[in-house]
């Protein structure tokens, strides 16, 4: 539905609203990650571990256009009804409000929030029950083009994640960001660009041992330098160097520095066909007792091919070694080191039978092999959407 808009007080303005239903069927052989058939014995009584799952969405999008402002709206409601697994039985909302903004030629920037009901992912913490998870995100940044070439920019954000079951109350966090930047570009495809975050994350309701081995409060500090050049019209090959540094307020032993690195090659061999190739190693922070950070080393390459306008195909395959380092101290005489190998592959096929509606079948498998005990899983996940937009 397009409505065109007159007036004094809107000179020009053009507003685009989408409401959509969608339906998505879904079996999942492996729902709570068992490691085997005897922990799901053990959990429900049964050595059945996978279900089949039935996501009813409701949303509504809209794009508003006044003048030179973009305002991007989108609203869902969904409702996820598990065949064997009911105690998952759930009801998710998602929102989002983002102001694109710009100010004559050389200010533009974007002011946002959005927010996220569903229920937390089984890949790490294996326990059999509903969890609902609410994250909540406001966002801004603004980007001064000084010269054709040259871009200054600030972006800041704010972050709030909580959790239904008290269990889980204890990872409830708060977090706020702030980066800023300079990027280089040019009319060659050519990119340039140093940036400097900060991130501080507090847990308010940490406690008793947790509280001891992390405290309330860490900050993330990085530098980060990428780059992007196009040697011919079908390559663009990407990358970023990052120091990282993490600090705990209350826990200096836990402090940490190392780099964190990406290499992406992008390739057209046609205008239907295409690929992604990336390998990196990435640092991150991890809430572990025998660890404090995980170094990440991976490959990913990821082909895609849209045989006609209304037909595309997306397929990707990835293998990742997890380093769980940096000992706390507590347990260092054991020796004990958690090491992790994940490998994961999917294909999908999006079908557009017309400009409303959509079709989609995609499968995946996942596989995490751990010396941590009983915690090895694989996964295999099959599933079929069906959107139409009004």
């Amino acid at each position: 539905m397009i409505w065109l808009y007159s007036g004094a007080v809107c000179a020009e303005g053009v507003i685009n609203i989408t409401p959509y239903v969608s339906v998505n069927a879904t079996h999942d052989d492996n729902v709570f990650r068992f490691n085997n058939s005897a922990q799901a014995l053990n959990a429900f009584g049964s050595t059945a571990t996978g279900d089949n799952i039935v996501s009813t969405e409701l949303g509504v999008d809209a794009n508003i256009r006044l003048s030179r402002q973009l305002i991007k709206l989108s609203a869902n409601i969904n409702d996820n009804q598990y065949k064997r697994f009911t105690l998952l039985n759930n009801v998710g909302n998602a929102y989002s409000v983002d102001w694109n903004w710009r100010l004559g030629n050389d200010f533009f920037g974007e002011l946002g929030a959005d927010q996220n009901v569903g229920i937390s992912s089984f890949s790490e913490n294996q326990n059999p029950v509903r969890n609902i998870r609410t994250n909540n995100r406001k966002f801004a940044s603004a980007n001064w083009q000084f010269h054709p070439d040259w871009v200054a920019r600030v972006n800041g954000q704010t972050g709030q994640s909580d959790n239904s079951l008290v269990s889980f109350r204890s990872i409830n966090n708060e977090s706020t960001s702030l980066e800023s930047g300079l990027r280089y570009s040019n009319t060659l495809g050519t990119q340039l660009g140093l940036a400097y975050r900060n991130t501080t994350t507090t847990y308010a309701n940490r406690t008793g041992f947790s509280l001891v081995l992390f405290g309330k409060e860490n900050t993330r500090k990085e530098l980060i330098a990428n780059a992007a050049w196009a040697p011919t019209a079908k390559t663009r090959i990407s990358g970023s160097v990052s120091q990282v540094n993490l600090d705990y307020k209350n826990v200096p032993e836990r402090a940490f520095s190392g780099l964190s690195e990406r290499l992406n090659i992008d390739y057209a061999f046609s205008t239907k066909t295409s690929f992604n190739f990336s390998v990196y190693q990435e640092l991150n922070a991890v809430e572990d007792t025998l660890s404090t950070y995980v170094q990440s080393k991976g490959v990913s390459f990821n082909p895609a091919w849209n045989p006609t306008e209304k037909v595309m195909v997306r397929a990707g395959i990835s293998l990742e070694h997890r380093d769980y380092l940096g000992s706390s101290g507590l347990f260092i005489s054991s020796g004990i080191k958690r090491v992790d190998e994940f490998k994961s592959a999917n294909i999908s096929l999006l079908y557009l039978p017309t400009l409303k509606s959509q079709v989609q079948l995609v499968y995946r498998k996942e596989q995490r092999t751990t010396n941590l005990p009983n915690a090895d899983y694989h996964d295999n996940t099959v599933s079929a959407a069906l959107r139409y937009n009004f």
